[in-house]
């Protein structure tokens, strides 16, 4: 008995199986949130340098670094008013010791109050800084882009003079290989002739002599045909009457009677006599030659596409679509090839075939082809085109006169000293800087004489140029000290940390107090107490600022957050995929409410017995799950698992609508049912399976260790516990009420979709438009750069978020993402180490970037003077010293975001300078760490990791996985084009969206994980119509296959995609941006896969191929029969 047939016959034998399960297990699951790891160290390695410069940090520098740190930002205040310093201390007194110690700001570290005025200079040199960024942006954009246009002109050039002699070569090779294939045509019929005339003369030699042997018949065949054939065929006499006597053996004359015969035995001789002069030419060839009695357009098809292959196969490595170029040289020849060899139409060829090759042309792409045809210089060119251009960008934009005509002057530089160097274009820049400083100093808008050194202020201005906002008073200080007078600061930059530049906000640091909070919340008390003295700080502050503001960071007030937040979430997005889940099927399932929730229920409660067994897992140690993972895997087994039991239910509705009788409609849908429902979860499970490769990551390990397991058990739901529920009670008029049995056993199961049969009929329309949407969306998908701030997966509105972005706008890259430096000296620190300590300070400081440097020696950013251990500790160097004495710490604060692309280029000189400083052997060991690194070193590795490990690995496996279930090559290369142009399009639309739309930053691994996830939950949606159709194939025509099975499969597949987008959606109601982006990328390639693939892409493909669309693996019944 089949496996299908047994669950119809014992469906109670085996819900009692998964009765026992749920039982068990399902309670289980109710507690896995108990385990559950909120923290966002599921998002990196430990084995990469910036994780490693962390760990460090935590286990050897605990006096710079404590774990327990708390900050707190009051914005909205004046830092320096006498009422703030009040405040700040009527609040200490309330807080230090009962609620938090160790309470730190910046009226502690302040002798005196700093009160300076730059805002004169600062809007000078910004202005002066915003004239020298355009200008360099136009001196720069005029150097790149002319050479490109002068380089797009030389290869313009190049192509023209390659046509142009590649054009008489065709022409020549294209008429002497059409004379061969002529004469080939008339070697193969004089050779039939006489094959016919000898088999003619053997069957008289025969008639004559019944009795001769086979070798005296060949003897007697060739002597009679010596004495007929003319001269130019007798030394083909004996090869001749050889195979005639061989082909006919008994004298019948098969070759006069079989044509069939006659033609294979010709092309043998004559493919041998070919072969014989040295030359190689296919069979199919001389078949063709053989079939086309002469007809010259097919020899002249023939020529062109050999001589097409040979011209492809040498330009291989010389063009970079060598069969297009082969293509347009072989049809433009072929119009008149005599016209090109003679020159008459030489030119004409030449300008048609490079224009046919040039990807994007314009109105005077052909002009300039001829021109350079005719010899013209291509530089002359160039300049004019792009002096045209620049013209008419000009024209669109207003500037006054005198800036006009300095902005013509340079782009004439430019252009008559390219290429210019960094070096030089920077000298041309500062020089028409200093010329415009000189009358703006004495006509501005201050009303007074600006005496500057004009020298310096043009070196800042160009320092700053790519952002003049980011000028601060210490860039500015030689300059204002010329205007204006001002007061010494002590330890200004390090006071800097501690308070916003324009004075609104001031940065206070505590240690919280409280006790260790539950397992499941360890920073439960701390955070409570932290808000305690937020709220403290917000009540004395806001009796001389009413509209102080407050918002407290680090790890106890984060870590509370994550686990707070991260449960409400898990309990919002379950929530919500079932409601979406339950609404779709609901509709799928037309109305019907058992055949609802009955297999909703199977789904779900097979979810929650994996859920329990991973809690086991997680229990024993040998799995841990963190709350993403927990989220993807609820949403995953829900929107699979109903797709699959759908799926099943679906079939089954359609044999009860075909007349099946109960039990045997069960078996027969589970049977027809499960090479899709297999086909998806393989690829599923593989697509999932594939993160564990990613090992080093534990979000991703923990996806492809729990998620596969949670779709295998949806999917042994989906083959066993639906259909046991639907044996028992699916021919039950409750089982499909409201709706009544009888309105599915008169279901029209042959129904045609309009849509499909469209596109069958325009497919290769149709693929081309989805060629055009591919391009710009494979453009985004692998052009994509996102972002590692991983405060996009910190909750909207907490208070961490909060802080983060508050100490971003008001304190800068500086507080929130300083860079660290680990130096390994081998031994415990001397004296003596620490000149070379502040030697390697030093360097760091002229590094372009660096705002700040902080070290032993250099505790408050200034260098001591003394260099002693004794000294450097007594003045608090004693935190950037490691607790076992023998490695140092460096803090480097930038001046970019450590997402900033310059930021991570001040990480490479790091690394670099480190590794000469090993090399020399001054120290034994460098790291560097902090944001900019973290970044940096995730997008190598991760892009290491998907493009090395997963996504090979998974594609290799999913094809493999494919053809045994889907029994046809081109079904599962149709599937795969399907899946990448819909994964390639969610990207599109979700950069588009979350990047224009909401203004947020997309995560860096967004495009890959998605890629991998859809490449398997896409799957499910095109077996599902794949598998319909082909057994549709069995009994009607592959074009009405694809437009039958569209027809009766597009509700269910759309509505499948619909019930898993919604679950994926439902992450769309995180309170993290981070998960909101996955979300709504995965949903969207749901959609857009699904639509895709039973609509458009699918039957389009498929129909190109027709009753070779499943081959080699599955035939239809007639060609079954006949072999």
């Amino acid at each position: 008995m089949a496996w299908n047939e047994w669950i119809a016959k014992h469906p109670k034998t085996v819900l009692a199986v998964w009765v026992v399960l749920i039982v068990i297990l399902a309670p289980l699951a109710g507690r896995i949130s108990e385990l559950t790891d909120y923290s966002t160290e599921q998002m990196v390695s430990h084995n990469i340098e910036s994780i490693r410069v962390q760990d460090i940090m935590s286990e050897e520098f605990t006096g710079a670094q404590n774990e327990d740190m708390t900050y707190l930002l009051i914005t909205n205040i004046s830092v320096n008013d006498e009422n703030a310093r009040k405040a700040y201390y009527a609040f200490k007194d309330r807080v230090e010791g009962r609620y938090a110690t160790n309470v730190t700001s910046y009226y502690d570290a302040l002798d005196m109050l700093w009160d300076m005025d730059y805002e004169l200079t600062l809007n000078i040199t910004r202005m002066t800084a915003n004239i020298t960024g355009v200008l360099y942006t136009t001196v720069k954009g005029v150097n790149d882009g002319y050479g490109m246009v002068l380089s797009q002109t030389l290869l313009l050039k190049n192509t023209t003079e390659m046509v142009r002699g590649s054009l008489v070569e065709t022409a020549g090779a294209y008429l002497a290989l059409k004379a061969n294939m002529t004469a080939l045509y008339t070697q193969l019929n004089s050779t039939a002739t006489l094959l016919r005339a000898a088999d003619g003369a053997y069957l008289q030699i025969c008639a004559q002599n019944p009795n001769m042997t086979t070798q005296e018949k060949v003897l007697a065949l060739q002597n009679a045909l010596e004495s007929q054939v003319p001269e130019n065929q007798k030394a083909i006499v004996p090869v001749i009457a050889q195979t005639v006597v061989s082909s006919d053996p008994y004298c019948k004359g098969t070759l006069l009677s079989n044509d069939e015969l006659l033609r294979n035995t010709t092309v043998e001789l004559v493919y041998g006599m070919v072969a014989d002069t040295g030359l190689e030419l296919p069979k199919e060839v001389l078949f063709q030659l053989y079939d086309s009695k002469g007809n010259e357009a097919v020899i002249d098809a023939l020529t062109k596409s050999i001589l097409k292959g040979q011209i492809a196969q040498m330009m291989e490595n010389l063009a970079p679509n060598p069969e297009a170029v082969a293509e347009a040289l072989v049809e433009e020849v072929a119009k008149d090839p005599q016209g090109i060899i003679s020159g008459e139409r030489l030119e004409d060829a030449t300008v048609s075939v490079v224009l046919a090759m040039v990807p994007q042309k314009t109105d005077e792409t052909e002009s300039l082809v001829r021109a350079l045809y005719e010899g013209a210089d291509p530089k002359e060119l160039a300049k004019e085109l792009f002096l045209k251009g620049i013209g008419e960008q000009s024209g669109e934009q207003e500037m006054p006169e005198e800036f006009k005509e300095t902005m013509e002057a340079l782009i004439e530089q430019v252009i008559e000293n390219y290429p210019l160097s960094e070096e030089e274009i920077e000298s041309l820049v500062k020089k028409t800087v200093l010329s415009t400083i000189s009358s703006y100093a004495k006509d501005n808008p201050y009303g007074v004489e600006l005496k500057f050194n004009e020298t310096l202020l043009a070196e800042i201005a160009f320092r700053f140029k790519d952002n003049p906002s980011a000028i601060t008073r210490e860039d500015v200080k030689p300059l204002a000290e010329e205007l204006w007078p001002v007061v010494k600061e002590n330890a200004g930059t390090y006071l800097s940390m501690l308070k916003s530049e324009d004075n609104t906000t001031v940065l206070i640091t505590f240690i919280p107090l409280g006790e260790p909070g539950p397992d499941t919340d360890p920073y439960l008390y701390y955070a409570q107490n932290a808000t305690k003295v937020k709220e403290i700080a917000l009540e004395e502050f806001g009796k001389y600022f009413p509209d102080a503001f407050g918002a407290l960071g680090g790890t106890p007030v984060q870590s509370h957050e994550m686990t707070a937040y991260g449960r409400s979430d898990n309990q919002k997005t379950s929530q919500a995929s079932i409601i979406g889940a339950l609404v779709v099927l609901f509709i799928l399932m037309g109305g019907a409410l058992l055949a609802t929730l009955l297999p909703f229920t199977g789904v779900a409660t097979s979810a929650l017995t994996a859920l329990g067994i991973a809690y086991l897992l997680t229990k024993g140690g040998i799995l841990n799950i963190g709350s993403w993972a927990q989220m993807l895997t609820i949403t995953t087994a829900l929107g699979l698992g109903i797709d699959y039991s759908t799926y099943y239910v679906h079939r089954f509705k359609e044999y009860i609508a075909e007349g099946y009788e109960h039990e045997k409609a069960v078996a027969e849908a589970l049977k027809r049912a499960k090479d899709a429902v297999l086909a998806s979860a393989f690829t599923d499970i593989i697509a999932f399976a594939s993160f564990v490769l990613a090992w080093e990551f534990p979000i991703f390990q923990q996806m492809g260790m729990v998620i596969p397991l949670a779709v295998i058990a949806v999917l042994l739901a989906s083959l066993t516990f639906i259909p046991a529920i639907t044996a028992l009670i699916g021919d039950k008029a409750i089982f499909w009420w409201p709706r009544h049995i009888k309105h599915i056993e008169t279901l029209d199961v042959h129904e045609r979709s309009r849509i499909a049969e469209w596109v069958v009929n325009h497919a290769k329309v149709v693929l081309l438009i989805g060629l055009l949407i591919a391009v710009p969306a494979t453009y985004t998908f692998f052009t994509f750069e996102g972002t590692h701030d991983m405060s996009l997966f910190l909750p909207e509105g907490s208070e961490t978020l909060t802080f983060m972005q508050l100490s971003q706008e008001k304190l800068g890259a500086a507080i929130t993402s300083p860079n660290y430096v680990i130096i390994d000296l081998g031994h415990s620190i001397r004296d003596d180490d620490l000149k070379v300590i502040e030697e390697i300070t030093a360097h760091i400081t002229t590094m372009e970037g660096v705002k700040a440097v902080y070290s032993p020696t250099r505790p408050y950013g200034e260098p001591v003077s003394n260099l002693t251990l004794s000294a450097v500790k007594a003045l608090g160097g004693d935190r950037f010293i490691s607790s076992k004495g023998d490695k140092v710490m460096i803090q480097i604060d930038p001046v970019y975001k450590p997402t900033d692309d310059r930021a991570k280029e001040l990480v490479k000189a790091l690394r670099s300078y480190i590794a000469e400083l090993e090399k020399e052997g001054k120290i034994k060991e460098g790291l560097v760490g902090g944001g900019a690194a973290l970044s940096m070193d995730l997008t190598d590795r991760i892009n290491d990791i998907f493009w090395h490990r997963i996504i090979p690995v998974a594609l290799v496996l999913m094809f493999l996985s494919l053809i045994p279930t889907l029994k046809g090559l081109p079904a599962v290369v149709s599937t795969m084009m399907t899946i990448f142009l819909g994964v390639m399009t969610s990207i599109w639309v979700s950069t588009w969206l979350f990047g224009r739309v909401f203004d947020q930053e997309i995560m860096w691994f967004l495009p890959l994980m998605v890629f991998v996830v859809l490449m398997g939950v896409g799957i499910d949606y095109n077996s599902f119509y794949l598998v319909k159709a082909r057994d549709e194939f069995e009994r009607r025509s592959p074009k009405d296959a694809l437009v039958v099975a569209a027809g009766t499969m597009d509700t269910l597949v759309i509505g499948l995609a619909v019930v898993l987008a919604s679950t994926y959606g439902a992450l769309m109601l995180s309170s993290t941006w981070g998960t909101r982006e996955i979300g709504f990328a995965l949903a969207a390639g749901v959609l857009l896969t699904a639509t895709m693939a039973v609509y458009f892409i699918g039957p389009a493909f498929m129909s190109l191929f027709g009753e070779k669309a499943w081959w080699p693996l599955f035939k239809n019944q007639g060609e079954a029969k006949k072999e």
